[in-house]
């Protein structure tokens, strides 16, 4: 009754699955992966759940909070309502989709392939969600430790200016940077030369991202001078009528003055 498989390639295997237009969907897991192709989802597309569940371990919550695109926007689909998590320590298969009337599970093989199977014979639906409906009530809570994503550019373009929001948000929506592959900068660092780019003042930066929860003014002071060691930053005085001066953020290498958000990244990724 309604079983089916195939093979194909493990991440369309996991877009497809959740290519639902149904009320709800629970989704357990314990790859980062599934977590990361989620997130593409649901900012991408308008066939996905209009409520998902998402029950995975805290370690695998705890990598995907690491990543700070990831974990932002986790955060802005929890205030939107679309998106809830819990925590629940018992090992999950790599992926499990459940829905009122079909249970989808989809298991990496080798080479980026995987499997999809899945039925709706009613028993099998049954016993299954009950299983993770449990699972889901005894689950526990999890603090995401970076502000929303949505509020991010909001309030970095109200604060910091538009031509800063669209730096911030070209570097951060380009290829390579939703998902950790080993040459993803630290966050600070994106706002440290994106700052630079747009020669705001190192100040109003900090302040800033110590406000919206990003880092302390000591972890951004740290970043401008290993930046500045790099050879990638600068900075100019800037006088102030009262107190000291302040410093203007400058990209020290003078072919990255007319240069792209992403061709700065790309320069400071082979750098750093």
């Amino acid at each position: 009754m309604g079983q089916t498989s195939r093979a194909g390639v493990y991440k369309d295997l996991l877009t497809d699955s959740l290519s639902e237009a149904v009320d709800e969907m629970i989704i357990a897991t314990s790859q980062l992966t599934v977590i990361e192709t989620l997130v593409e989802e649901i900012g991408s597309s308008d066939d996905v759940p209009n409520q998902i569940k998402l029950i995975t371990t805290r370690d695998t919550l705890q990598k995907a909070d690491s990543n700070f695109v990831v974990s932002s926007r986790l955060n802005q689909y929890f205030d939107e309502g679309i998106l809830n998590i819990r925590t629940h320590p018992e090992d999950h298969p790599p992926a499990v989709f459940v829905t009122v009337n079909q249970i989808t599970y989809v298991h990496p093989t080798s080479g980026g392939e995987g499997i999809l199977m899945s039925t709706e014979d009613e028993e099998v639906v049954i016993s299954v969600r009950e299983q993770y409906i449990t699972r889901w009530k005894n689950g526990g809570q999890f603090q995401l430790s970076n502000p929303s994503y949505a509020r991010m550019l909001e309030s970095i373009g109200q604060d910091l200016g538009g031509s800063m929001q669209e730096s911030i948000q070209s570097v951060f929506e380009s290829a390579g940077l939703s998902q950790r592959d080993g040459t993803q900068m630290d966050e600070v660092d994106v706002y440290l030369l994106m700052g630079a780019l747009n020669e705001k003042q190192f100040y109003q930066v900090c302040s800033w991202g110590e406000d919206m929860g990003i880092a302390s003014r000591a972890k951004f002071s740290n970043h401008k001078r290993a930046l500045e060691d790099a050879g990638l930053v600068t900075t100019e005085k800037v006088a102030t009528d009262v107190g000291r001066p302040r410093q203007r953020l400058l990209l020290a290498k003078e072919t990255l003055k007319n240069a792209s958000p992403q061709e700065v990244i790309q320069v400071a990724q082979s750098v750093v």
